[in-house]
């Protein structure tokens, strides 16, 4: 019974709750427990919840008293089919009060239309926080059902055990049913509807209602998901993305500065994530290095030296014969700027740094498939450039690389979003292009240029992105439009190779008839382009111990995965028949035995003695050695001045 109730003491209205606790709960000692596990609920004070003020007893008979909402519950707030803007807000405001519910580890076990109020200005809080346990709850025999049928999630039904990701598919059946007027389960009677709970699939509210667009669609599936592990882990996830969500909808609804403003949404998403600060400080100090001619080596050296794996596997990669052809061995990541010079090192850094950094265990298989079609179009570009530009052949790999780069983060940071989109295109069978602009409101190439500028790439690069008319292709004769030229075939001609292998020839065919002009291309050419590159991505995956076995465009590429690439996968290990050369030792040993580290280094420094090093680069050689060879030190070199005492 709820009674409507006046607080004398602070003058205000209030509920009063009496719970009727069943028989086997009328035990002194087991209510007095109960009463605790009320009163951790009433410590919960969020602006989305309705507050528990006191609690108390009457004989055997506990009460609540709670915060008194003037307005009305949910449910009969779903038979007035407010508008979609209101349905919005009252999402974000229920699934904010069970977040905050959840932070404190507080589940609420009975979530319902009924259990989520109204108030009259629109605000939505959630009611009767853990109440299902106190009035029925766990206590009555380990093998019974507590709450309302019609919102309990599988892994309940299965186990009668609550969970926060319970939770979620609760709030999930409450979101559809506002969204769709309807249950997302229904039955003649409870068996019925928990068998359908358990076994029917759901229908996605977008069918139901036209007006809950793909982005909207993709997070309610998601937490209706009938394996818990592929559902939001609670409601603090949830509200994440539905955050996300409002905010892009934010985003798309403005006008002249939308595509602006999804830029910097994608830019504030990604400071959040823990490894993106590392990924922009090293890449954008290699950036500055490289177009300044006061930056020093010292700081090239010392943002990468920073990175323990990104030092060893560029290590790796310049003492292999693709890039050494002194046959000396390289120990230190400072001469290995002198004597290659720094875009070469840029450009293996942005290599490695795509593999290293831009991985996710709930969106892994796309991700790593989108780099490792951006690393095979580097290459070809690399290749395309080696012959036309061999000046300018490092600038083509990474703007051939930068083209993936939009399409990238968003399946990293917005992977709800990019899931939209692959469904989008595969609904309405149109374009990639049109699907994103649908979705996000700006290209891929718009928001991969704007983060490539954030990083420090110089315009000539992220220029390479703007999108070319391919049947009226011109170089022009400048490097930048040359560059863009380059780039954006070698993207395209990857694109063309992720298609069926029916759609393949022809889609090759009026490419290489497109760019043949002015890129002097034919079917032999492109076929070699391709074979060189597809040897040169094994070969990058063998040097730097990364296994792309799991990327279905290199399984599309190569065939089968090869048993070099399955030793790497399980044993960190490279198969000695790998065909590929590295000139002296692994380098993965200097940073675990120090007198090894001192050993190579001192003769690395020797060498730099012999040739034409100055001395400040002689020095920065040192101090490298002495930090790689005691890991965890710091490391200042002290000149004294002859001249004083």
């Amino acid at each position: 019974m709820v009674y409507l109730a006046d607080d004398p003491e602070l003058e205000r209205k209030v509920a009063i709750k009496t719970l009727h606790l069943q028989d086997a709960l009328q035990d002194e000692s087991e209510l007095e427990q109960l009463l605790i596990e009320a009163r951790a609920v009433s410590k919960l004070q969020d602006d989305n919840i309705v507050s528990i003020f006191d609690i108390g007893r009457q004989g055997n008979e506990a009460y609540l008293v709670l915060e008194y909402i003037e307005g009305q519950s949910l449910d009969r707030t779903i038979r007035q089919n407010p508008p979609m803007n209101q349905k919005l807000a009252i999402i974000k405001d229920m699934v904010s009060g069970v977040a905050a519910a959840h932070a404190k580890d507080i589940i609420h076990c009975d979530l319902k239309p009924a259990n989520i109020l109204i108030q009259m200005d629109g605000k939505a809080k959630v009611a009767d926080f853990g109440l299902a346990l106190l009035t029925e709850g766990s206590h009555g025999g380990d093998n019974e059902l507590y709450g309302t049928p019609q919102y309990m999630a599988p892994e309940y039904i299965e186990t009668s055990k609550h969970q926060k990701v319970s939770d979620v598919f609760s709030v999930g059946l409450v979101c559809y049913e506002l969204l769709t007027g309807k249950t997302a389960f229904a039955g003649d009677d409870v068996y019925q509807v928990i068998n359908a709970i358990a076994h029917s699939e759901v229908t996605p509210p977008a069918e139901v209602n036209p007006e809950v667009n793909e982005g909207l669609n993709a997070i309610i599936m998601k937490a209706l998901e009938k394996d818990p592990a592929d559902r939001y882990s609670s409601a603090t996830e949830l509200l994440q993305a539905i955050n996300d969500y409002m905010a892009l909808s934010d985003v798309g609804s403005s006008s002249a500065d939308g595509e602006d403003a999804t830029v910097q949404f994608l830019l504030r998403r990604m400071r959040h994530k823990k490894d993106f600060p590392m990924f922009s400080r090293t890449i954008s100090t290699v950036n500055r290095a490289s177009s300044s001619d006061t930056e020093s080596l010292t700081s090239i050296s010392n943002a990468i030296l920073k990175d323990f794996s990104l030092t060893n596997k560029i290590l790796r990669l310049v003492n292999s014969i693709h890039y050494n052809r002194s046959g000396q061995k390289i120990t230190t990541i400072s001469r290995a700027v002198v004597m290659m010079g720094i875009n070469p090192i840029r450009t293996i850094a942005a290599s490695i740094m795509l593999f290293e950094h831009m991985q996710n265990k709930a969106q892994e298989s796309s991700i790593k498939d989108e780099a490792v079609q951006a690393l095979f179009s580097a290459m070809v570009a690399n290749q395309l450039a080696s012959a036309s530009m061999p000046k300018n052949h490092e600038e083509a790999f990474l703007c051939a690389l930068l083209q993936h780069l939009g399409k990238m983060l968003v399946s990293y940071y917005l992977h709800e979003e990019y899931q939209a989109i692959e469904k989008l295109m595969v609904q309405k069978q149109c374009s990639e292009d049109a699907a994103v602009q649908e979705v996000l409101g700006v290209s891929y190439a718009k928001l991969g240029a704007a983060v490539a500028r954030e990083w420090g790439f110089p315009d000539l690069l992220a220029n390479s992105l703007k999108p070319m008319d391919f049947d009226a292709v011109s170089d022009k004769g400048s490097a930048e439009q040359q560059l863009r030229v380059i780039s954006q075939f070698s993207h395209a001609l990857t694109n063309a190779l992720t298609l069926p292998k029916s759609k393949q020839d022809s889609a090759m065919k009026t490419l290489t008839a497109q760019f043949s002009d002015v890129l002097k291309l034919d079917d032999k050419k492109v076929s070699a382009l391709i074979d060189n590159s597809t040897k040169e991505l094994t070969d990058f995956s063998r040097l730097i111990e990364y296994n792309f076995g799991k990327s279905s465009f290199y399984k599309q590429m190569v065939g089968d995965i090869t048993e070099d690439n399955n030793a790497i996968e399980n044993n960190g290990e490279k198969d000695s028949d790998s065909g590929v050369t590295v000139l002296g030792e692994d380098t993965t040993q200097f940073s675990t035995d120090s007198r090894q580290s001192l050993t190579d280094g001192i003769q690395d420094i020797s060498n730099a003695l012999t040739g034409d090093f100055s001395i400040n680069q002689i020095m920065q050689m040192i101090l490298e050695t002495i930090f790689r060879a005691f890991p965890g030190s710091r490391v200042m070199l002290c000149l004294k001045d002859g001249k004083t005492s």
